[in-house]
């Protein structure tokens, strides 16, 4: 009971902390055990709560064993569906001893429980998979040969790709794959375990990584994020891209194009390259952003610009009122996130968690008030507390508009000061988008040629 809550409030929570939480299933998620779900680790404890909200079960967690050492905190755990799993640097100077959580583990999957591991190990913030543990394949090989491997044991894969992991309403895609039955790997096991063991993290290793953006590096990485920035609405408008999906497949595609133009014509993509990091700097020395620079924005600037400024006098009353009542469990998270850690990988759960309680302590408070002030009217406090929330995403959306706003105006501005500027940072735009177009039609071309000799 008091789980299917927790579910129920987090699945809220997301909703809200996110702009969108896009799903992608390639078959149906297992309703029921023995399942082992495994996923990439980018994001703390934000991973397992994202997990624990899109699968209909109830879920176990395999948790780093430093957290348990205090025996409160372990108990505490313990009740939250968690078992502990030491790594090397959680006992040093001593070999990790792990039979206990194994042996649980085992026992759980036997009596047909769904257990949730991230094989890396550890969380980094990174559009990259780090090199899986062997544990999640001796644990489901071990479980199914005490049970000479009847136990029909799953692993499902789920890819978690955030657009910002530590930003408020940012977006999220899950990438979920059909299972891999265990039982498949019997022969192997029974002919070798250690073998077999690393054949299944192998086939672990290539599903994760089919189901994320994998950059090698910061640099290929920067290259990526800037050639998004240039050019990804031009691209998901010429190839009609309307969801989440078909934007991680396009993000997938411009890595894979970058390492094309590596290996065949290097000299291009060190043109892209260099354009792009003078392009870059000189909208950081203006203080500009790329957005204000698209060529679709340009038109009719002076007419978006009055535009903006109505919308901002006469939505004003209603972003102060807004203002008002959400500012204060709006802002107590990110101060706790802050006081709490330094690391930015545990910003958003921080965040996230404490925002529920912000937001429900502030509202019940105010709405007790409204209450009990207006003569105990129920119809007049219904109201009130509808416009809480309401009011609170009105804010939001009056903010992002007034950025916009200011951007449009620098721009605008810069044409009338220095005109001069303003036109050669199009044209460098321009020069850009021209090489991504013709850099666009040569990979394409390859692809096609490339899926029709598969």
């Amino acid at each position: 009971m008091l789980y299917a809550l927790l579910r129920l409030v987090v699945k809220i929570a997301l909703r809200v902390f996110y702009t969108n939480v896009e799903v992608k299933t390639k078959a149906p998620i297992p309703a029921k055990g023995p399942l082992i779900v495994v996923a990439n680790h980018p994001n703390t404890f934000m991973d397992p709560i994202v997990i624990a909200s899109i699968l209909p079960q109830q879920v176990y967690f395999l948790t780093n064993g430093s957290v348990f050492k205090n025996p409160v905190i372990g108990w505490l755990l313990g009740k939250m569906n968690m078992i502990p799993i030491y790594r090397k640097q959680d006992v040093e100077g001593q070999t990790p001893d792990n039979r206990a959580s194994f042996a649980k583990c085992f026992d759980f999957l036997a009596n047909k429980g769904t257990l949730l591991i991230f094989p890396e190990g550890s969380s980094v913030n990174e559009r990259r998979l780090r090199k899986l543990k062997t544990g999640t394949a001796r644990i489901a090989l071990g479980a199914e040969a005490e049970h000479n491997f009847n136990l029909g044991i799953q692993i499902l894969t789920i890819g978690l790709n955030y657009s910002d992991p530590v930003h408020f309403r940012s977006e999220l895609f899950v990438n979920v794959d059909k299972p891999i039955l265990v039982k498949s790997f019997a022969e192997s096991y029974l002919k070798d375990p250690y073998e077999a063991v690393n054949q299944l993290t192998e086939q672990l290793r290539q599903r994760l990584e089919s189901h994320l953006i994998i950059t090698r590096d910061e640099e290929e990485d920067k290259l990526v994020q800037d050639i998004e920035m240039v050019y990804k609405d031009r691209l998901t408008d010429v190839l009609d891209v309307d969801s989440e999906a078909e934007e991680f497949l396009l993000t997938q595609h411009i890595v894979e194009a970058i390492r094309y133009f590596e290996s065949n014509q290097p000299e291009k993509l060190t043109t892209i390259r260099q354009k792009m990091a003078d392009y870059t700097l000189n909208l950081k020395r203006l203080r500009l952003q790329d957005s204000a620079f698209a060529a679709e924005k340009q038109k009719n600037n002076l007419l978006s610009v009055i535009a903006s400024l109505v919308y901002i006098v006469f939505g004003f009353p209603l972003y102060l009122y807004g203002l008002l009542h959400n500012y204060i469990p709006y802002i107590i998270p990110s101060k706790v996130a802050r006081l709490i850690t330094k690391d930015e990988v545990y910003m958003a759960p921080i965040m996230m968690t404490t925002g529920i309680f912000s937001f429900s302590v502030c509202y019940a408070i105010l709405i007790t008030f409204f209450h009990r002030f207006t003569g105990h009217i129920w119809w007049l406090t219904g109201l009130y507390a509808v416009s809480l929330p309401v009011s609170g995403f009105l804010v939001l959306h009056y903010w992002n508009h007034l950025i916009n706003f200011y951007n449009k105006w620098m721009l605008f501005s810069l044409f009338y000061r220095r005109k001069e500027i303003a036109s050669l940072l199009v044209q460098k735009r321009s020069a850009i988008v021209k090489l991504l177009e013709e850099a666009r039609k040569e990979y394409t071309a390859y692809f096609a040629q490339k899926k029709a000799a598969e």
